[in-house]
């Protein structure tokens, strides 16, 4: 995986998305409670069951703020740049110790520079 890979859907939160108490019928919402989801196209709109019975329909949440674009739901990137690993930090240490059970293709990330490689 790649910092590209690693978004921040925290900052959503802070801005289109919100997270909210009670449903679109004003039933009480506990995200401990649901046990399935269903992802539609609609955007911001969550569909729920707290129950696995086929049988009983689909809840809904809306979880856009009011006035806020629909467009505008692209989560950051979590990093901006490699995190480094400190040369002396406890755990590169143990993985240079475990250098004889790694492949030595891969030596190089390990040996190298902290500032060098996530």
């Amino acid at each position: 995986m790649t910092m590209n890979d690693f978004f921040s859907f925290s900052e959503l939160l802070k801005s289109a998305l919100n997270t909210k108490k009670f449903n679109d019928n004003g039933e009480k919402f506990v995200w401990k409670d649901i046990k399935w989801l269903r992802f539609t196209k609609n955007i911001g709109v969550l569909l729920y069951k707290d129950t696995l019975n086929a049988d009983v329909p689909f809840k809904t949440i809306s979880l856009l703020r009011k006035g806020h674009a629909r467009s505008n739901l692209l989560p950051p990137l979590t990093y901006t740049k490699p995190v480094p690993i400190g040369n002396f930090c406890q755990k590169k240490k143990d993985l240079i110790e475990l250098l004889p059970l790694i492949p030595t293709v891969f030596h190089h990330f390990y040996q190298a520079d902290s500032q060098t490689y996530r």
